[in-house]
């Protein structure tokens, strides 16, 4: 059963907007490739096995792209909807509440990871860097705009990957899929909203026309993430086939080694 609406969910893609989304995606051509060479290594694939999942790779990375366009697009239009409700006080303090909210997710992440202050440093100067990158794109709709943004935020997670040890890598993956379940467990969004909705001082006037932008928004975002995750299972599974059972097998290892599980 879905959780009760707050009216003010639909400040999220007003808040995100910009933001880069934390997937399993494949990585930009070259990172992909030495990507599938070094998983090749570790299953022992042939260049024929290889060559067939550059092939499956570049086939679904064309309808994921396809699919995040529609879904930057719909979080576009949301988002400015939603402005337009806020106040401009209200706006300004809203990018506050989300500046503040995402240094306190980045530092558990950091906690975590146990990054040192100089890790900290550089991975913030990264940080500021591709934001403004990105930042360009902001307003820019279509599957080539989405494949930018997708590209530079591929690029900036390499970038910070090079900055952790062999070991935080290792455990990084397993870190931000704990982070991001706990953000979509309905209890702990429908806190975390409650709460930007009770510090944005929202009127009842604004919390109707929000929920409403929201209600009509929600169910063709969740038809589009819901393809989203289809489409990554059929890709998974399109590898798998391209495997053999002893290499299948050493796949779910190594998932198992770095906290992942196989796309149900």
């Amino acid at each position: 059963m879905r959780w009760q609406r707050l009216g003010v969910t639909a400040l999220v893609p007003l808040l995100l907007a910009g933001a880069g989304r934390l997937s399993a995606a494949d990585q930009p051509a070259a990172k992909a490739h030495d990507r599938l060479e070094a998983l090749g290594a570790k299953l022992g694939l042939s260049a024929e096995q290889k060559e067939a999942i550059r092939k499956i790779h570049a086939a679904y990375d064309q309808k994921e792209d396809k699919l995040e366009a529609e879904m930057r697009e719909l979080r576009h239009r949301e988002r400015d909807a939603a402005g337009q409700v806020l106040t401009e006080a209200q706006r300004a303090k809203a990018r506050d509440l989300l500046k503040a909210a995402v240094e306190h997710e980045l530092q558990e992440v950091a906690a975590k990871l146990g990054l040192s202050d100089e890790q900290k440093q550089k991975i913030a100067a990264l940080r500021a860097e591709y934001d403004q990158k990105v930042r360009k794109l902001e307003g820019q709709q279509g599957e080539k705009a989405a494949a930018a943004v997708r590209d530079l935020r591929h690029q900036e997670f390499h970038a910070i990957g090079q900055e952790l040890t062999e070991a935080q890598r290792a455990k990084a993956p397993g870190v931000l899929r704990e982070e991001l379940r706990e953000w979509r467990n309905p209890a702990e969004r429908r806190e975390h909203l409650k709460g930007l909705a009770d510090k944005l001082d929202l009127s009842a006037e604004q919390r109707e026309k929000l929920q409403k932008i929201h209600a009509d928004t929600d169910p063709k975002m969740d038809q589009l993430e819901a393809q989203l995750k289809e489409l990554h299972r059929d890709a998974h599974q399109a590898v798998e086939q391209v495997l053999t059972e002893e290499q299948r097998a050493k796949l779910q290892e190594l998932r198992k080694a770095r906290g992942g599980k196989k796309p149900q």
